[in-house]
């Protein structure tokens, strides 16, 4: 792909800071608009909220550490996942508000999203950089 710009075309940005936006701007307002909305949890400092994230990606760990271990006994991966989630929650005393509307703003912001210059020239960075770095191997 080239990745020479003509014009004011913004050039390519490098993968972290495409990464950075995609996180910051879809990922981070979807994922505390759900816990503020199911769980009614929501970071109080920057600190906080960097904390709520990392342990999102711990439980993101262990629900795909149940997956794989699901599949080894021949059990549905889904419901593993979503049995160790579950049970992980419970042990923290928080319990699952059902939220049929969490899909249709979701669906909103993905609108919005697609609409948006900066997270559109991030994700086209990211899609660069797979392909630049897939046809390397």
């Amino acid at each position: 792909m080239n990745t020479q710009q003509s014009g004011n075309a913004p050039s390519i940005m490098d993968s972290d800071t495409a990464y950075s936006v995609v996180q910051n701007r879809i990922h981070a307002p979807v994922f505390f608009t759900k816990l503020a909305r199911d769980y009614g949890i929501a970071p109080a400092t920057p600190d906080e909220a960097a904390t709520m994230l990392e342990m999102a990606a711990q439980i993101r760990a262990a629900s795909d550490a149940t997956e794989k271990q699901a599949a080894a006994n021949q059990q549905s991966p889904l419901a593993g996942a979503q049995a160790h989630l579950n049970s992980q929650l419970q042990r923290m005393g928080m319990t699952h508000i059902a939220n049929p509307g969490m899909q249709n703003q979701v669906k909103q912001a993905a609108v919005q999203a697609a609409f948006d210059p900066e997270i559109a020239h991030a994700i086209l960075s990211l899609q660069t950089a797979a392909t630049m770095a897939a046809s390397q191997s």
